[in-house]
């Protein structure tokens, strides 16, 4: 599409996802997206809301998709035996050590 005059583009930039259950068990993961306008087309005092990088956000909702696989992992195997395959288990440990 060519370039249009007046016409302010913006990236979609993934900020964050949001999890709901499902009626018949599960839940559905919906990936939450914000556009990323140009900076030199907002006032100066919401530049820095506008000025978020790409690489940043990519890296947290990659981050976050790599946990719920993690989870949901761990979910589908509770009979796996040893420390090192069961982060669920150390986690509920340092919880209760830090208690």
């Amino acid at each position: 599409m060519p370039p249009v005059p007046h016409f302010v583009r913006a990236d979609m930039l993934p900020s964050g996802y949001l999890i709901r259950p499902c009626e018949g068990g599960g839940s559905i993961i919906h990936i939450v997206d914000h556009m990323d306008l140009e900076p030199w087309s907002v006032p100066e005092v919401l530049r820095p809301l506008y000025e978020s990088p790409t690489v940043l956000a990519q890296k947290t909702t990659m981050a976050a998709l790599r946990h719920l696989r993690q989870i949901s992992h761990e979910v589908s195997q509770p009979n796996v035996t040893g420390w090192g395959r069961r982060p669920a288990a150390l986690r509920a440990l340092s919880q209760r050590l830090s208690r």
